[in-house]
């Protein structure tokens, strides 16, 4: 699972079940009922994404700037089925979290 943070006046942080990573290492987001994040997105575009693996606790944060994928969409759509919009984030800064 992944978090997804944005912010505008209020920061949100929400759980990302509909995701992948393309070859060139850009993360694709399905959005599913993503209201403030959307939100927040359409005032500055930046987002925070962070993972975790539970067991070994290694985790990483992935700051980069959100770009609407209509085209992408119809690409991923066995993968985004229950997705209403998609998105990919270009990756600015990876911080290990561990």
């Amino acid at each position: 699972m992944w978090l997804l943070s944005t912010y505008s006046d209020e920061p949100n942080a929400v759980p990302v079940a509909f995701k992948d990573v393309t070859d060139d290492g850009k993360l694709v987001v399905g959005d599913v009922f993503l209201e403030t994040t959307i939100s927040n997105i359409r005032e500055n575009g930046k987002i925070a994404i962070s993972a975790c693996n539970e067991r070994t606790m290694e985790g990483y944060q992935v700051k980069g700037n959100h770009h609407s994928l209509f085209s992408f969409f119809a690409e991923l759509l066995i993968f985004l089925a229950a997705a209403a919009r998609a998105g990919i984030i270009s990756t600015a800064a990876v911080w290990n979290l561990h």
